[in-house]
This record gives C-alpha cells, structure tokens and sequence, in this order.
C-alpha cells in the first residue's frame, strides 16, 4: 500500500484569501514548505520573523505549532486551516503582531 504524502500547497490560496480579509493580518506571508504553512513577518529591514505554523495531519486537519528560540512547539490544537486561523486570532493575538526591531 502506497501512503500518500500530504501537501500544504493546495491550502495556502484559503489561508491568503482568509488573511486578505482583515486589513490588521494584512503583513502576514505564508510560506509553504512541503506539509506545513508557515505564517511569517517581515521587518523593515527584510528580517523575516516566523509567528506560527500549520501543518497538515491528513486531507483535513491540521495542527498548530509555535515557534520558540530553538524551533517549533506543538500546541496540541488540531482543526481545519481556517478553525486554526481563528484561533491564532482569539487565542494568540500577540503572535500575530507585526514585528518591529
């Protein structure tokens, strides 16, 4: 049997279209790298400053990680990209600031 593997490419066009719809995201990029999407800042000065990650756990759900200084920290939140959209929002706010040096 053949295991498929899972892409977030096909995701970034709704999580974008999801962001253009509230102008206070509006500095927010998504990266996408294999199965995740990459929420990411960039600074004036071209630093880019990653703010969170999704990837993709099967067709459907994904789940949420956060970044510290030596990498990525599940959070142990699943959902749909758009369910993990909304949560970035109500529950961690100040991860989505725009990063200022």
């Amino acid at each position: 049997m053949t295991k498929i593997k899972l892409k977030a490419e096909p995701a970034k066009a709704a999580v974008e279209h999801f962001l253009s719809l509230r102008s206070e995201l509006s500095h927010i990029k998504v990266l996408v790298r294999g199965n995740a999407l990459t929420l990411t800042s960039t600074d004036e000065d071209g630093t880019v400053y990653p703010l969170a990650r999704m990837k993709r756990k099967s067709v459907h759900m994904w789940y949420l990680e956060m970044p510290t200084r030596s990498g990525w920290e599940p959070t142990l939140i699943e959902g749909t990209e758009e369910e993990l959209m909304n949560v970035l929002i109500q529950q961690f706010p100040w991860a989505l600031v725009f990063q200022e040096k």
